[in-house]
């Protein structure tokens, strides 16, 4: 059944551009498809979660075995909490946890990224919102109305407020987190190789230890700032997946390439996140990104080996849907979403839409 809705996803497009024919394995068996419906992204993740637990405890499928491929890392990290809840392993591997909770590391790595990369706008807000809890709002807003006005840079601002050239009332928050950068920095600025990870990430930091861990795998003896940093991003954000698992994996359909597992399941399959179209762009421009999101697509349902659940929501907050860019119509307090086109373009073979609430009660608890 999966082979024959993945030919009617790839039939509903441009043939061309998807050539070779697919073609079942020799030792594959019948796989087992389920669209299920939730009301909102809550209960999905709640949902999701649960059925993880069910198939694990009663058909005898491994942690392992589990993939979950989500669009969006806030919908990842959703799942992975409820996952959490009921004490089911988890890795999600948008952010591999390195920064998870883990402010110091977050911190360390800022200052690493400030000295590569001295003009990074988003870094420097990082930095100086750090270890504050509302990441100093009110201070920074008044720094970005002043540059505004002045034309400075939020660099150059801080610059001359730490140096006294300029006041600006209600910033010291700010000045006195800067001037702690302004401090630090001498201390790592010219060292490389080992002296760099040694000032960035030194061994008596344990909240440092997966960073320090990292960087110590890719550095040469001339290894700078500017590589360091470079490097580390690509390990962060496209980390190596290993084929054999051990605890569920959380991830983009993107990076699921080349996985299998026996329990496939792609949460959030509504339109405006699959597939993800600018609506800004060019109709040649939103035709590629829609045959981009139809491949991605088909990655993400030919991943599995026995099962595949794909999972919509009905209804999600209205400015929710407006922050995420999600089609939808509004009624009263909520908006109503659309599921996916691509879920239409599975062809007859695929089952029809049901409750995900009614599929647990069917599929787990109908004998008991």
């Amino acid at each position: 059944m999966i082979v024959q809705v993945a030919k009617e996803l790839i039939s509903a497009n441009n043939p061309k551009r998807y050539p070779k024919k697919l073609h079942e394995m020799s030792d594959s068996v019948d796989g087992e498809i389920q669209v299920l419906q939730w009301n909102g992204p809550r209960k999905e993740a709640e949902g999701i979660a649960k059925i993880v637990k069910c198939y694990v405890e009663t058909e005898g499928i491994t942690l392992g075995e589990v993939l979950i491929l989500a669009q969006r890392g806030d919908i990842a990290d959703t799942i992975f909490k409820e996952l959490e809840k009921l004490n089911l392993e988890a890795i999600d591997y948008y952010n591999e946890e390195i920064f998870k909770g883990n402010m110091l590391a977050q911190e360390r790595f800022s200052l690493l990224n400030l000295i590569a990369n001295p003009e990074d706008r988003v870094a420097l807000r990082s930095w100086l919102g750090q270890g504050n809890v509302d990441w100093r709002a009110n201070p920074y807003s008044k720094l970005r109305n002043y540059c505004e006005e002045s034309g400075d840079s939020p660099f150059e601002a801080l610059e001359k407020m730490a140096s006294g050239r300029s006041n600006l009332v209600g910033c010291q928050p700010l000045i006195d987190r800067y001037q702690e950068l302004i401090d630090t920095k001498p201390s790592i600025i010219d060292k490389t190789g080992l002296e760099l990870v040694e000032g960035c990430f030194p061994e008596e930091i344990d909240a440092c230890r997966k960073l320090r861990e990292l960087s110590l795998e890719i550095i040469r003896e001339d290894t700078a700032p500017k590589e360091l940093f470079k490097t580390l991003m690509e390990k962060i954000s496209q980390p190596e997946i290993p084929q054999k698992r051990s605890e569920i994996s959380i991830m983009s359909l993107h990076k699921a390439k080349g996985l299998e597992a026996d329990l496939v399941i792609v949460p959030s399959c509504i339109e405006g996140l699959i597939p993800l179209i600018d609506e800004t762009k060019t109709p040649n421009e939103q035709q590629d990104e829609l045959e981009e999101g139809r491949r991605l697509f088909y990655v993400g349902i030919t991943r599995t080996k026995k099962i595949l659940i794909l999972s919509s929501v009905l209804w999600m907050n209205v400015g929710m849907t407006k922050s995420m860019k999600i089609k939808h119509t509004v009624s009263g307090k909520l908006a109503r979403l659309q599921s996916s086109t691509f879920l239409r373009d599975l062809g007859p073979s695929c089952p029809k839409p049901m409750k995900g609430e009614e599929f647990i009660k069917r599929r787990f608890y109908h004998a008991k």
